[in-house]
């Protein structure tokens, strides 16, 4: 009996860590896909590579708008690290696309052209990736902070020399919920890596310590096929119902054992 009781609490010290941390999001394969009349035309957008690619816009079609949500809620009150690599693959632009974490559903798509899939987007907070030059004030190559769908940016970093339509681009992000901030580094191979730091209180602006992650995109009177690879990030995931159902079980078996010890 007594080694019975051990085996039980040890499987419930598991279930309890894996509760406490989560699963981190390491491809695209657990997404739901959205997108407005002329995205769905072109058939996007589209999960492959086993997960490993997800492709939101096409130099098909314009005034396209799709969005990428995961399955499940994430933890935006914890500390997180994440990367991922974005290409281009037509000589045109995309108008962009925003890295978002929102609590308005699993449906959620936004505008098309400068809305970036993004704008209208409510209970959000986003890091958007403008991509067309000389559009939003000549603020090409640059990385804005929005909130609520709002494309009015918070804050925004620019760099002039710094081309986002070439080669395969490399992005990494590291936020401190402590204080509240987001670090990045947007590295192309080609020019100087282009790196910062912008206030964004992830739990304060989705108004949750969860929220859906994801992306979104869109084209308007310029196109281009956007891709999305090599995701990798410690973000937690909410664990399913199902984990806290077993939590239950175990916790109340191990009980039942005790009492009958007794």
């Amino acid at each position: 009996m007594k080694r019975q009781v051990k085996q039980i609490g040890a499987a419930l010290v598991g279930v309890l860590l894996c509760t406490s941390a989560g699963a981190a999001i390491t491809n695209f394969g657990d997404f739901t896909l959205n997108g407005n009349g002329n995205s769905m035309t072109a058939g996007l957008p589209i999960i492959s590579g086993g997960g490993s690619t997800l492709q939101l816009t096409s130099g098909a079609v314009g005034s396209a708008a799709a969005s990428a949500w995961h399955n499940s809620k994430v933890f935006v009150n914890q500390d997180f690290a994440l990367s991922f690599v974005f290409q281009q693959t037509q000589d045109d632009w995309c108008d962009g696309f925003a890295m978002v974490f929102q609590n308005s559903g699993l449906t959620a798509v936004g505008g098309d052209g400068g809305s970036v899939g993004y704008g209208g987007i409510g209970q959000s907070a986003a890091i958007r990736f403008n991509l067309t030059p000389g559009s939003w004030g000549s603020d090409s190559n640059a990385l804005h902070v929005v909130k609520d769908g709002s494309m009015s940016p918070l804050s925004f970093e620019k760099n002039t020399s710094f081309r986002m339509n070439v080669e395969p681009i490399g992005v990494s992000f590291n936020y401190n919920s402590v204080s509240g901030t987001m670090s990045y580094t947007v590295n192309n191979g080609v020019d100087a890596a282009f790196s910062g730091s912008q206030a964004m209180n992830l739990a304060s602006m989705v108004g949750d310590t969860t929220a859906w992650f994801g992306f979104t995109a869109a084209t308007g009177g310029k196109t281009s096929n956007l891709t999305y690879s090599n995701l990798s990030s410690t973000i937690s995931v909410v664990p399913e119902p199902s984990t806290y159902a077993a939590f239950a079980c175990l916790g109340t078996l191990l009980l039942v054992l005790l009492r009958r010890r007794k």
